[in-house]
């Protein structure tokens, strides 16, 4: 990902509209992704949804998954949420769609807004993706990055839920300036809960 340099003063503006989510779809996605993932998150074998999940998971005595099912997942968001990134106005994907293929160690997340695909370890049912960037801006001598992590459960192999965990970080000479500008102290994170289902399952 190349940086972009950028006057100082556009900083806040270019931070606010940063995607710091991963696994989600640009807009055009979103009506045919959100019907799909509300009418699955709503049905009675409680496959999709943080709760449908939680009460299968634990009826069944916490049977996991090593592993998820490859093909065209959708991503929903559970409203569990925080940021100490006051700048993020809403650190939130909603909904979309992603692709799992499955390789040496986990699987490889494959977004649906055209970013770049990602590697996470899974086993034992639960899954990690290591830290990546997922945003820089570059203003004068100083970088501001998006890292993203995620780490989540595999309770079926058609179903995950997770958080992604994001940090914001300063490198330069004008974080001072850059924490005046953005009205927050850096580095900030924010977390966004999520659930993920195999389209069709």
């Amino acid at each position: 990902m190349n940086a972009r340099r950028l006057p100082t003063l556009l900083l806040p503006a270019l931070l606010a509209m940063a995607a710091p989510g991963c696994i989600i779809v640009s807009d055009d996605g979103d009506d045919s992704a959100g019907d799909a993932g509300s009418g699955d998150a709503g049905s009675s074998d409680g496959s999709g949804g943080a709760d449908g999940m939680d009460e299968d998971t634990g009826a069944e005595g916490g049977g996991t998954a090593d592993e998820p099912t490859p093909g065209l997942w959708i991503y929903a968001e559970t409203g569990q949420s925080t940021n100490e990134c006051e700048f993020l106005d809403d650190p939130s994907n909603g909904w979309g769609e992603y692709g799992v293929e499955l390789v040496d160690g986990g699987f490889r997340v494959t977004p649906g807004d055209d970013t770049e695909p990602f590697d996470c370890s899974s086993g034992g049912g639960s899954f990690e993706c290591p830290q990546r960037l997922q945003e820089e801006v570059m203003a004068g001598g100083t970088t501001l990055q998006v890292l993203v992590t995620i780490e989540g459960t595999l309770p079926m192999a058609d179903a995950m839920a997770g958080t992604q965990l994001g940090e914001v970080v300063c490198e330069g000479s004008d974080c001072a300036l850059a924490e005046q500008l953005l009205g927050t102290t850096l580095p900030c994170s924010f977390s966004v809960g999520f659930t993920g289902e195999r389209a069709g399952s």
